[in-house]
C-alpha cells in the first residue's frame, strides 16, 4: 500500500468517564489527513511496544454520541470499546470523522434517517436517495497503524469489511465481537446490518445483554458494590454470581461497603462462586458471619429471573454476575449466561 502522508499533534492528557462511572486517563493524538480530514486517535498504555494490542476502529455518529440517539448501536459499541480498553495493557480507538453516516457525512446522514421514518431501513434509506450503503474505506486508518507499528492486532468490530480492509493492508487481524445492547428503537437497524451488509452479530446475546448493566475489571467490581449496595431492601436476600479469585475479592468488597455505605440490616448476600468447570462454592454473608457450602454445576433450573443482572468481568475473562432479586416469573438464566459467556472470552 503507498503510504499516505499525515500530520500529527498530541499527545494531549484525556481524562474519560467510562460507562462505569470510573475516569481513567489516555492519551489524545489528532491526525490531519489532505483527503479525509481529522481522525482522533485515543492510546492507552504503550502500544508501540505492545504485541497484539486491542484497537477499535469507531465511525462518528453526532446523532449517537452527541445527542445520545437510541436508534443505532454506536454510542453502546463506543463505550463499550472504551471500558475493554481500558482494562487491557494497551490499545487504541480510531475515531473517524469523515465516516458520519457510513461516509455520506451529517447532511445526508439527517436525509436517511428521515426515509427511515417513512418505512426504509438502514439500507433502504440510502438506496432511496441514490447514496452509496456504505462509502467508507479504511486507508488512513491502516496508516494510523503502521504510523504505531502494528502489523498484529485484535480489532474490536462486528463488520468484516473493516477486518478486510486491514488484512488487505498487510495487518494480521483477530476479530473481536462487540455487542451493543438490543433495545426497540435499534434492534430494527442491527437485524438489517446482519442481513443485508453481512455484519457478525449473536442476536441472542445482544438481546441477554439489554436485561444487564456491564462493568468490568477489580474496579468495575468496586463500582457495582457501592452502587449496589445503595439500592438493597432490607430483610431481602441478594445472590451474587462470581468466579475465581472474585469471589475472595467480592466478600471482602461487600463487608468494606457495607460498613461504609449501608446502614440497613440485609437478611443475607449469597455468593455463588463458579469455577467454570466443576463445582461452586457459596459465601453466605449474613451479619458479617461467613459459611461455606459446596453444590453441583449450574444445570438449567439453577438460574431464576430477577429484576436486574450486572455482569462484571476480570481482565480478559467472563469472572462475575451481580444478580438483585426482585420478585418476577421464573425462568432460566442458562441462555443469557451462555451468551454472555461466550461473547467476553476475549483472547
Amino acid at each position: 500500500m503507498k503510504k499516505i502522508p499525515f500530520e500529527k499533534i498530541g499527545p494531549m492528557r484525556l481524562p474519560v468517564l467510562l460507562a462505569d462511572g470510573r475516569v481513567e486517563n489516555f492519551k489524545l493524538y489528532t491526525y490531519r489527513f489532505a483527503k479525509d480530514g481529522i481522525y482522533y486517535v485515543v492510546e492507552k498504555g504503550d502500544v508501540r511496544n505492545t504485541l497484539n494490542p486491542l484497537v477499535r476502529m469507531h465511525s462518528a455518529c453526532s446523532f449517537g454520541h452527541v445527542m445520545n440517539s437510541q436508534r443505532c448501536d454506536d454510542k453502546f459499541q463506543l463505550d463499550e470499546a472504551f471500558l475493554k480498553i481500558s482494562e487491557s495493557k494497551a490499545g487504541l480507538i480510531i475515531y473517524i470523522w469523515p465516516h458520519e453516516g457510513r461516509g455520506v457525512g451529517m447532511w445526508d446522514h439527517t436525509r436517511v434517517y428521515m426515509e427511515q421514518d417513512k418505512g426504509e431501513d438502514t439500507v433502504s434509506s440510502y438506496v432511496a436517495l441514490g447514496l452509496p450503503v456504505d462509502s467508507r474505506n479504511y486507508h488512513n486508518a491502516a496508516a494510523i497503524l503502521k504510523d504505531y507499528g502494528i502489523t498484529k492486532m485484535r480489532l474490536l468490530t462486528n463488520n468484516p469489511k473493516k477486518v478486510g480492509a486491514l488484512k488487505n493492508a498487510g495487518i494480521k487481524v483477530t476479530r473481536i465481537p462487540l455487542i451493543a445492547r438490543l433495545s426497540k428503537y435499534n434492534e430494527s437497524q442491527i437485524k438489517v446490518k446482519v442481513e443485508k451488509l453481512g455484519h457478525y452479530y449473536d442476536l441472542a446475546t445482544a438481546r441477554a445483554k439489554s436485561q444487564v448493566l456491564f462493568y468490568e475489571g477489580r474496579r468495575g467490581l468496586k463500582f457495582v458494590l457501592k452502587n449496589m449496595l445503595d439500592e438493597l431492601s432490607p430483610g431481602e436476600t441478594y445472590r451474587v454470581f462470581a468466579s475465581g479469585k472474585m469471589a475472595p475479592a467480592l466478600g471482602s468488597y461487600y463487608r468494606s461497603f457495607q460498613k461504609e455505605k449501608v446502614k440497613k440490616s440485609i437478611r443475607s448476600l449469597i455468593l455463588y462462586s463458579e469455577n467454570m468447570r466443576s463445582k461452586k462454592t457459596i459465601l453466605n454473608v449474613t451479619k458479617g458471619e461467613k459459611k461455606f457450602y459446596s453444590i453441583p454445576p449450574f444445570s438449567s433450573d439453577t438460574f431464576i429471573y430477577h429484576d436486574k443482572v450486572l455482569i462484571v468481568s476480570y481482565a480478559a475473562k467472563p469472572s462475575f454476575a451481580v444478580c438483585i432479586a426482585d420478585q418476577g416469573p421464573t425462568q432460566s438464566y442458562q441462555e443469557i449466561f451462555d451468551g454472555l459467556w461466550r461473547n467476553l472470552q476475549v483472547t
